[in-house]
């Protein structure tokens, strides 16, 4: 029987981009619009992994299932794999944190993080176009326009906020990819997450959406 697949997309962008790689058959969770039940009053919640986990619950199949995350989707992986407890789980441009903080030097500084949502009040379209060019994105995904600025900007606070510090061991077998020339997340907190949590890396060619290359997308599906 073939994996049956859980899977999160990242940042202003509609998880489905990942549907080549995991295929039709993948339950694929839009990170975008489960913001909302994580920020209560505006602040995000302490034990904001149990609440998706009991919304997502009642989704979940019986049998056992693979998870996997893409950039602020690969987050939200790795907090559920303890709860959820998965055969196996792939990250995709993943890192212990966004942003930098003490102890960790491989992240964007949060300066970049407050610029981008204070544009994205003033110019939703223009903040949207410019991540997706840093993506690597070939032509511009229309469908980001579908998210609020309020779930954009909740997504933007979770990333300046969120830290998986100090990592705790894989309970699975763990494959983490990530781009070479990653603009976003640099490689390097790929590489970093991969050993402290035991897992097996590949570092391919590409930047933060490194996957959409033919060659990468291969190689990736080969471990499905």
């Amino acid at each position: 029987m073939a994996n049956k697949w859980l899977v999160f997309g990242g940042w202003s962008l509609p998880p489905d981009i990942l549907s080549p790689i995991f295929g039709a058959h993948a339950i694929y969770l839009d990170v975008n619009e489960l913001f909302g039940d994580i920020f209560i009053e505006e602040k995000q919640a302490e034990n904001w992994n149990a609440i998706l986990f009991n919304k997502l619950n009642p989704m979940l199949p019986n049998h056992p299932i693979c998870i996997a995350g893409w950039s602020t989707g690969a987050f939200f992986a790795y907090a559920l794999s303890g709860i959820v407890k998965p055969k196996k789980m792939f990250l995709l441009s993943a890192s212990p944190s966004f942003c930098k903080r003490e102890g960790f030097i491989h992240g964007q500084d949060r300066s970049v993080v407050k610029v981008m949502r204070r544009q994205l009040a003033r110019n939703k379209t223009s903040v949207l176009k410019n991540f997706q060019l840093q993506c690597g994105l070939h032509e511009y995904n229309p469908k980001a326009e579908n998210y609020s600025v309020q779930e954009l900007d909740w997504g933007l606070q979770f990333l300046e906020n969120i830290s998986l510090l100090p990592l705790q061991k894989s309970l699975c077998p763990t494959h983490i990819f990530h781009g070479k020339q990653d603009a976003i997340v640099p490689y390097l907190a790929g590489e970093l997450f991969a050993r402290e949590i035991g897992a097996a890396k590949t570092i391919l060619p590409g930047g933060h959406a490194f996957f959409l290359d033919d060659a990468s997308m291969g190689t990736i599906r080969q471990n499905v």
